[in-house]
């Protein structure tokens, strides 16, 4: 139900990642890296306890974003306040935008990036699913120097 995409910071040879978590429950943690050309992707639970139930904060601060699914490709159209389209020149942790897609199941993590930067208002990925079924996605870009997420809940088939 709680998201957020974070890179971590080297300190004293370590990764490290601070983190406040917003509300007690059960949490999926996903740790995807590169190391020698290769991929890795570690996944771990973590409970944590002690804190009321959070409200999701407006992560979009007034913009709308508009998925449209053609394929197996997702394209998002992000647009201001008054409609017209919010040309996205800004990168997010190293690419245009970041999209994360969880299975229903918290089984099946994908990770994308629209690396494009042609700095209009429209976002495509190709995500990967290894299973069928419900899935939740996250779009991540930032506008305006704020970074913005976006949720989308959408049935999946594998590609």
């Amino acid at each position: 139900r709680h998201f957020d995409h974070l890179h971590p910071n080297l300190q004293w040879n370590k990764w490290v990642v601070p983190y406040a978590f917003r509300a007690s429950g059960r949490y999926r943690v996903w740790i995807d890296f590169t190391r020698d050309m290769i991929q890795h992707l570690v996944d771990f639970d973590a409970a944590v306890s002690g804190q009321p139930e959070a409200e999701e904060p407006d992560r979009l601060q007034g913009l709308r974003v508009k998925m449209e699914r053609q394929g197996n490709t997702l394209q998002f159209s992000v647009f201001d306040q008054s409609g017209q389209p919010a040309q996205i020149t800004e990168t997010f942790l190293g690419a245009a935008a970041h999209l994360v897609v969880i299975d229903e199941t918290l089984d099946d993590f994908s990770h994308a990036h629209d690396d494009r930067m042609n700095e209009d208002n429209i976002l495509t990925f190709i995500p990967l699913f290894s299973k069928s079924g419900f899935h939740k996605a996250w779009l991540q870009f930032s506008f305006d120097g704020k970074d913005r997420v976006a949720s989308f809940s959408l049935p999946a088939e594998e590609t």
